[in-house]
């Protein structure tokens, strides 16, 4: 019997790949392309100090640069010593150019006056952080907040004019400066001088410096002045109802809508008239002149018929009421005088104490129709007051 055949194996080499590697290799690939990006996009952490960080939200306030976020704060923190407060921030990795020792950070929030009003979009969005970039090349990662907007760079294209004065008076920073009643400028900012005087910093637009010369004059066209004594008496400088609404301004565009506002409460004829030709209800209609200035939406009335007499008082709410009904406005009024009240308001709130006890209505008020004890102790001090204007 023959014996069988024993074949030796014939073992080759492979030289490709084995598929139970590929989905490592893919993976590695995904993790090393998802860390360059991250190290790529990754943003640039710097550290402001600010006196203090009222308004700012971490994860939410945003360094902002002509209308586009370019930052968010991260974190804050109480510096060593406790005078200050240190905000982490995390920048775009584009503004790394503008990262220099020179460059200015500020806090934007509102600011109200009589006639005009910056920083309208932090009623709504809150607080953000402006920057304006510096002119050093020195790269820093660490920067001292300041309080204010700075003045604009000497470099900028205009007139940079630096005044003394010895009064400040009513100007302040961003007061416009005005040739032959047009803006040319305005006024960036100010401060006191050793010497005691005042030094004004002011910037005329281009198009303007050639009004600007050798002998240029500069005066304070606004406000209300007082001179003398008690003795020999007081001069009162002041200048008309329309120019005192709008710190004595007089474009023609500013000067016909104060003269309107004032028409809108019924001071058109006496818009020349001083302060001290004005009666106790004149002066409070043109506190509702300058309030309605600002296009408010809403109107906080502070017992706006206090210290009136009753003829005056009935003036008032009327014209409140049509400013109201014509302006579309809403109203949130606070007075102890439960006939103003029940006369203007249709929702009410009874208060004490800082706390809200009660919500009613007008007609509910006049006809006595309250649940908790403060409210009808209220309406019994008030007892008699003409429920007749309810108009609920």
């Amino acid at each position: 019997m023959d014996k069988p055949v024993i074949h030796k194996p014939v073992i080759r080499k492979r030289h490709s790949l084995s598929p139970i590697w590929i989905l490592p290799l893919v993976a590695l690939c995904i993790g090393g392309w998802l860390l360059y990006t991250n190290v790529k996009e990754a943003g640039i952490e710097i550290t402001v100090h600010f006196k203090d960080a009222t308004g700012i939200t971490p994860g939410k306030t945003k360094v902002i640069v002509k209308g586009i976020p370019v930052g968010t704060v991260k974190r804050l923190a109480i510096d060593d010593g406790m005078q200050g407060v240190n905000l982490i921030i995390t920048m775009e990795r584009q503004t790394r150019s503008a990262l220099v020792e020179d460059t200015a950070f500020w806090i934007v929030k509102p600011e109200v006056s009589a006639g005009r009003i910056s920083g309208l979009d932090t009623l709504f969005g809150g607080a953000y952080i402006s920057v304006r970039k510096g002119s050093s090349t020195n790269s820093t990662t660490r920067f001292e907040g300041l309080a204010e907007q700075p003045p604009l760079d000497i470099t900028t294209p205009g007139l940079h004019v630096t005044l003394e004065t010895n009064t400040l008076y009513s100007l302040q920073r961003g007061s416009n400066i005005y040739a032959k009643n047009l803006q040319i400028g305005y006024l960036e900012d100010y401060a006191l001088q050793e010497n005691g005087k005042i030094l004004l910093k002011a910037y005329i637009e281009p198009r303007y410096t050639h009004l600007i010369h050798t002998g240029t004059r500069f005066w304070n066209a606004s406000g209300l002045s007082l001179t003398g004594d008690v003795q020999s008496g007081l001069t009162v400088n002041v200048g008309s109802l329309a120019s005192l609404i709008y710190g004595g301004i007089k474009t023609r565009e500013r000067h016909e809508k104060a003269l309107k506002a004032l028409e809108n409460v019924g001071l058109g004829p006496r818009a020349d008239h001083m302060p001290n030709q004005l009666s106790g209800g004149q002066r409070q209609r043109v506190a509702i002149a300058r309030a309605l200035i600002l296009q408010p939406r809403i109107l906080l009335l502070d017992e706006p018929t206090s210290a009136l007499d009753v003829s005056v008082q009935a003036e008032i709410l009327n014209l409140l009421t049509r400013l109201r009904r014509e302006l579309g406005l809403t109203m949130l009024m606070v007075s102890h005088d439960l006939a103003v009240i029940a006369h203007l308001c249709e929702r009410i709130g009874v208060m004490s104490g800082g706390e809200l006890l009660e919500t009613t209505t007008a007609n509910a008020l006049a006809a006595g129709n309250v649940s908790h004890p403060y409210t009808q102790a209220l309406l019994r001090s008030n007892q008699g007051f003409d429920a007749s204007g309810v108009t609920g």
